[in-house]
């Protein structure tokens, strides 16, 4: 039964990955930014990220599932860095299947040194300290290279906006959170600074977007692109310690609580539409869904806190959103859009994808709500229809891993 539809209020509750583990067992010209390594309220949102992206150390790594995960990073760590290449002038790449330089190998080669890096900064991990020290030349080194070479401001942004605005600057920012301390401590914050300030020139603005124009296009950035690229934004203010720019992404951010009436974002009816006629509320819909609760809870109880009342909008859509269209633990096909054709985006793997998104938002949500939507995750994390619900999560990023007895 649907709760109350008062005005709710968000409770002060920071969540990141190791607390959810616990709960489930589981332009051109730009101001050149300097990064210090003093502690204050900026390192403090930086550790919760990376606790968030890492898990943190309080959780039992020898749960199977949890075990599963982490040998399988390992091995997909192990073999980016056997297979990795030192740049040379001849041979400019890092590795030899993504040689071109293009936008695409840029992505591609970030989420490797990424992938290294979760293996390098998890405290469980079965790689040797000696293959680690080993592997943090190489993704220093690799961010070095791809810094200057592939995505950088002389590099001409094409048609893959989305590739220079929201996907390679999300590998660049969970790497650059990973291997903070490191970068630090080897005298090389310069190249915190230089990825955040490509990030900033490809997308200065959260709301605005280039689109493979030389001009960007003020308030073109909507839904589920629109909560990346704000997302993107805090973070990068985090690691430049640059409050402004938190600023500016709280105050964009705001548009998507705003019911619509035409276009892309939620309507009262339940509906959520992306590329101004599609809907999309399993696609695009879960993006924003799994990535608004985690912006509201790194920003909670700080002095960036989002305390706009419409916030609460995000309750109502689980309600008139996404419960309508669960069905046996997977979202319907027809609000799903183009990604109906990819074989790795089935229906399970949305219902899945919502089922993360409601444990994180149960640990802020008002109590009646809470429950409810630990009830939904309970119903249908514990059947029989996921293959290895628990155990097929590629990272710690997600904060899913193990349901069990402990949503009671």
């Amino acid at each position: 039964m649907k709760v109350s539809q008062t005005k709710r209020s968000f409770g002060k509750v920071v969540v990141t990955l190791g607390l959810v583990m616990a709960l489930l067992v589981a332009s051109a010209s730009l101001t050149h930014h300097n990064v210090s390594a003093s502690s204050d309220a900026y390192d403090l949102l930086r550790e919760a990220w990376k606790e968030r992206l890492t898990g943190g150390a309080g959780y039992n790594a020898s749960d199977p599932d949890i075990a599963q995960v982490i040998a399988a990073q390992d091995d997909l760590a192990d073999d980016y860095y056997t297979s990795y290449h030192a740049p040379t002038p001849s041979e400019s790449y890092l590795w030899a299947d993504q040689s071109d330089g293009t936008i695409f190998e840029a992505e591609a080669s970030y989420r490797r040194l990424l992938t290294m890096a979760h293996a390098y900064a998890n405290p469980y991990s079965s790689i040797s300290a000696t293959t680690k020290a080993a592997m943090q030349d190489a993704i220093v080194e690799g961010m070095e290279f791809l810094i200057d070479e592939w995505y950088n401001a002389s590099v001409s942004q094409n048609e893959q906006w989305f590739k220079f605005e929201i996907g390679v600057p999300k590998a660049i920012i969970s790497l650059s959170v990973l291997m903070y301390d490191n970068l630090i401590q080897l005298g090389k914050s310069a190249l915190i600074e230089d990825h955040m300030d490509a990030i900033l020139h490809f997308s200065p603005d959260p709301a605005d977007s280039r689109s493979a124009t030389r001009t960007p296009r003020p308030g073109y950035m909507t839904g589920a692109n629109l909560m990346d690229k704000c997302l993107n934004h805090i973070l990068v203010g985090v690691l430049l310690k640059d409050g402004s720019l938190i600023d500016v992404a709280n105050d964009r951010i705001v548009d998507i609580f705003d019911y619509t009436t035409s276009g892309d974002g939620f309507y009262k009816d339940g509906s959520f539409i992306q590329h101004n006629a599609v809907p999309y509320t399993g696609t695009y819909g879960l993006v924003l869904m799994s990535a608004l609760p985690a912006y509201l809870s790194l920003l909670d109880g700080t002095e960036w806190e989002l305390n706009d009342p419409n916030a609460d909008h995000l309750y109502d859509w689980v309600y008139d959103s996404y419960e309508p269209v669960l069905v046996r633990g997977a979202i319907m096909d027809y609000v799903r859009g183009r990604a109906i054709s990819r074989m790795k985006s089935q229906n399970l793997h949305s219902g899945r994808a919502l089922l993360q998104a409601l444990v994180e938002i149960s640990t802020f949500a008002p109590p009646a709500d809470a429950a409810y939507f630990k009830g939904i995750v309970k119903r249908w994390a514990n059947t029989d229809i996921y293959d290895d619900f628990y155990s097929k999560e590629s990272s710690f990023a997600q904060p899913s891993l193990i349901v069990r007895g402990t949503l009671d």
